[in-house]
């Protein structure tokens, strides 16, 4: 599993599970056997070769092949049919803007959302309605797992060796799922980044944990929005301590409210950008000193003792989707320091 090295491993479930926790492979969850017949039947569903590099994986820098890759969906409980979109997240996150080192040996509870977009989501049965971000959906859960086991098996990040989580987050066994599409009043995720609406892509994101956003009573859109800079707008966050980017994944009930009354996406963003700020009375001294003026120092000496720290450096740095089922709850994921979104598109082997 260390770069591009082929051994042989148990086919018997209970004793590969022994020997890859031995191994360091697993992240404590039991694993499929990755044998050569079922890692061959997860390559017959991309035109690469085995040998392929998709990938450098920081921080160990050791190469993400085809072949790697799908012998680490095997792993994960991948369907065949996954392995583009996965091998397409590998990718991504490996793109020097999306700061994978830094993601992988932070003290910070960071961990890849992978969000997928467009026809693939559909035909592979990616859950973006009720209990898109929890259980129930092999594919959200194999796809995120399996992108997991590759960071761990090729790019390092061992436990407390290198993966250096005060905590940590639950979302780094496997965060992944698509957008609820039929009922969001916008356009998908994946154009407006700049696709077409017949492409299949990935996009990753940087997130901490989940905060869950209640308003079942507002009956307009600004009266919702300022639900969400209160909830938003908190001094100990990267995002304003040291400029990172939300993940704003509103559920439908909230989107199709804020659109009736004419807000989308973008200005949407504007109004967030705008409002949810934190006052600089709210920070310690010590925080300014160590984090503001460093790291904010606009924002520090452009308006004095009444500065409002926003998230973010421009509106531009709010992701908004639309995720969920029935019901009035929405999330709001903190964002990572130097990362950045990175999109990619994904080969199917029918399409390709």
């Amino acid at each position: 599993m260390h770069g591009s090295q082929l051994i042989e491993v148990p086919d018997d479930p209970e004793a590969f599970y022994e020997f890859a926790v031995q191994s360091g492979w697993t992240d404590g969850l039991p694993l499929i056997p990755p044998t050569a017949s079922r890692v061959k039947r997860m390559l017959e569903e991309t035109t690469l070769a085995a040998d392929a590099v998709v990938a450098i994986v920081p921080p160990s820098n050791l190469l993400a092949t085809v072949g790697v890759i799908a012998a680490n969906a095997v792993m994960a409980g991948c369907r065949p049919e996954y392995l583009p979109v996965v091998i397409a997240a590998v990718d991504a996150v490996c793109d020097p803007a999306f700061d994978l080192y830094g993601i992988q040996a932070t003290t910070a509870a960071l961990t890849p959302a992978v969000i997928v977009s467009g026809p693939a989501a559909q035909r592979l049965e990616i859950n973006g309605g009720g209990l898109a971000f929890g259980h129930g959906s092999r594919s959200n859960a194999t796809i995120g797992r399996a992108l997991r086991l590759v960071l761990l098996n090729v790019g390092g990040a061992r436990p407390r060796e290198v993966d250096k989580a005060t905590q940590g987050q639950p979302g780094t066994f496997t965060l992944c799922f698509t957008e609820n599409t039929p009922e969001s009043p916008w356009k998908p995720f994946h154009v407006r980044r700049g696709f077409s609406e017949d492409s299949s892509v990935v996009t990753v994101i940087a997130v901490q944990s989940v905060l869950d956003v209640l308003d079942a009573a507002s009956t307009t859109g600004l009266g919702l929005l300022r639900a969400f800079v209160s909830c938003i707008a908190r001094s100990g966050t990267a995002d304003v301590l040291i400029a990172g980017g939300p993940l704003i994944a509103f559920c439908p009930e909230h989107a199709q409210l804020l659109a009736r009354d004419g807000f989308d996406p973008a200005t949407i963003q504007r109004f967030l950008y705008e409002h949810a700020r934190v006052p600089i009375s709210h920070f310690s001294a010590d925080n300014i000193e160590k984090y503001l003026k460093r790291r904010r120092p606009v924002w520090v000496y452009a308006e004095g003792s009444d500065t409002r720290i926003p998230l973010g450096d421009s509106a531009d740095d709010y992701y908004i989707c639309v995720v969920g089922g029935p019901g009035p709850h929405s999330t709001v994921m903190s964002g990572a320091v130097e990362s950045r979104p990175v999109s990619r598109l994904i080969f199917e082997k029918e399409n390709s």
